[in-house]
């Protein structure tokens, strides 16, 4: 995959960012795969913060929201992804320890506009999250 270049819709699925996917407006109960999707470094930072909400507190980051098995309800909790899915999140990880740091780590990864996430996995590692001694 290029950078800027098309984002093959194989390669989508439940580690995929909010913006991957598209609710349809007639039926409220579905999400469909974007086939306008860019390759972004903004897709890699949201499943990076997928992937560590997940090791901090040890469950999906669907197991609040929907059956841990079913897809598709996957895929429409992500298209419908919002601040009310990021404060029930943000309570998860509080309650299993991680700090102020940690959670905002995580926060600004699952951030729902892409153009609001880190730039780079660099801007990652200069979180201050990573400077915290435990």
């Amino acid at each position: 995959i290029v950078r800027g270049g098309p984002f093959s819709m194989t390669r989508l699925g439940a580690h995929s960012p909010p913006e991957a996917f598209v609710s349809s407006q007639k039926e409220s109960s579905s999400a469909s795969k974007n086939p306008a999707l860019v390759a972004e470094s903004s897709v890699d930072i949201w499943a990076f913060g997928k992937l560590i909400y997940e090791a901090f507190v040890g469950e999906s980051i669907f197991a609040s929201f929907v059956e841990p098995d079913d897809e598709d309800l996957q895929f429409r909790c992500i298209a419908g992804w919002d601040k009310r899915h990021v404060k029930i999140l943000t309570k998860h990880l509080s309650e299993s320890g991680i700090g102020a740091l940690g959670i905002d780590l995580v926060y600004n990864c699952l951030r729902m506009e892409p153009n609001t996430r880190p730039r780079s996995m660099a801007n990652i590692l200069q979180h201050e999250f990573w400077k915290e001694k435990y």
